[in-house]
């Protein structure tokens, strides 16, 4: 629990910009295709 709320508060700020979670969804999506 303590993790998760960790990662919440690293990425709360990403989160509020949309330029930021387009590129981190683009990296994962890429990253699960290959």
């Amino acid at each position: 629990l303590r993790l998760l709320e960790n990662l919440q508060h690293h990425y709360g700020e990403e989160r509020y910009r949309p330029c930021s979670l387009l590129r981190q969804r683009a990296l994962l999506e890429s990253g699960y295709e290959s």
